[in-house]
């Protein structure tokens, strides 16, 4: 359990970070509790500590008694008494407090426990801080050499990126259908040749040789489709 102590006038400042940073006033005197300033035992039920509040709260009263500074801070004392050991959570630290030893009657202060070192361990702390503001823009990006951009020449750089792959797509397009218009144009010119031998030499020879004819060309092209 973590637990932090301060000195103030007549208390101590005890503050148990597992309950939710409830603050808690210890009496000064290490050997004076809660229990003692209520005046019931450490096993004692809640609704003993609430009789005993009541009780001596209505004793003690400044206004009963006199607003002394003595009897003031006896009321305090009752008051804090009552809040801490009222609620389980914050009576369950506290017993957990004056459990630790005591070698004085002041309370020793632990450094490293009064300061809570949790948020030096941020790896942000250990960050070289020699290196300049203008060192740290020349690689704002994690690339050395690019330096941090204003948010107009973001704007400026992402629309010519923009603009540049729509025209590589638009060339692309382009080069595929003038590839494809080639082709078929090409084929259309060899079915015309091929139509034009075909009636020249269908004039020379007779129907039969002609079907012969017809019947070679059409194997030749079967063939060169299959790659032979």
């Amino acid at each position: 359990m973590n637990v932090h102590v301060l000195k103030i006038p007549n208390v101590v400042l005890f503050r148990n970070i597992i309950s939710d940073n409830k603050i808690l006033y210890v009496p000064w005197n290490s050997k004076t509790t809660f229990y003692d300033i209520l005046k019931v035992k450490n096993d004692c039920s809640s609704k003993e500590i609430k009789d005993s509040y009541l009780k001596l709260s209505k004793l003690h009263h400044p206004d009963k008694i006199g607003n002394s500074k003595e009897s003031h801070h006896k009321f305090l004392e009752i008051n804090e008494a009552y809040k801490t050991l009222s609620k389980a959570d914050l009576r369950k630290s506290y017993d957990f407090y004056i459990t630790l030893p005591q070698s004085s009657p002041e309370p020793r202060m632990n450094y490293n426990e009064f300061h809570d070192w949790s948020t030096y361990q941020n790896p942000i702390f250990h960050k070289d801080k020699t290196t300049n503001s203008s060192r740290s823009n020349n690689s704002y990006y994690g690339v050395k050499g690019i330096k941090k951009q204003g948010n107009f020449m973001i704007v400026l750089i992402c629309f010519f990126l923009s603009v540049f792959g729509l025209s590589i797509q638009v060339f692309m397009v382009s080069t595929s259908a003038s590839i494809r218009r080639d082709k078929l144009q090409k084929q259309q010119e060899e079915n015309e040749l091929l139509l034009h031998k075909i009636k020249e030499t269908s004039a020379l020879n007779g129907k039969d040789a002609q079907i012969e004819l017809l019947r070679q060309k059409f194997e030749e092209n079967e063939l060169r489709k299959k790659g032979y």
